[in-house]
């Protein structure tokens, strides 16, 4: 198993800026409308420290039993890719080519041969413009 990356845990840049979540993104105030200025700062502090508290707290007691789940979701997602959907499409695949076959054969003898007549008689159809 590779070592993990402490320093940049996002290298292969999976989020975005939607994830990028501050304060100023969240909350604004328009010109009309200000608090006084030690609530606005205040306000940016709590919510900095609220967000990493809920994530830290959130990481803490669910982030490896949810790293679990979804390595288990992805471990069975590879098995019954290895082991069930790409034989049976390989299956599927040898029984379509002979359905293939079959079928090919049936619209050669039946359909072609009325396609083909009636091109023939079709065929021979003319249209004259008379301009009077």
């Amino acid at each position: 198993m590779a070592e993990v990356d402490l320093a940049n845990r996002d290298p292969n840049q999976l989020h975005d800026d939607s994830m990028n979540v501050m304060f100023q993104d969240v909350l604004g105030e328009p010109p009309s409308f200000r608090s006084m200025d030690c609530v606005w700062t205040n306000s940016a502090k709590c919510y900095s420290l609220g967000l990493k508290f809920s994530y830290v707290l959130s990481t803490c007691f669910c982030g490896i039993c949810t790293a679990l789940g979804w390595g288990c979701t992805y471990g069975c997602l590879g098995f019954a890719t290895i082991w069930f959907m790409l034989p049976f499409f390989k299956c599927y695949n040898i029984v379509m080519a002979i359905a293939r076959k079959i079928f090919s054969s049936i619209i050669d003898a039946f359909v072609g041969p009325c396609f083909e007549t009636a091109g023939l008689i079709l065929s021979k159809i003319a249209i004259k413009q008379i301009k009077e």
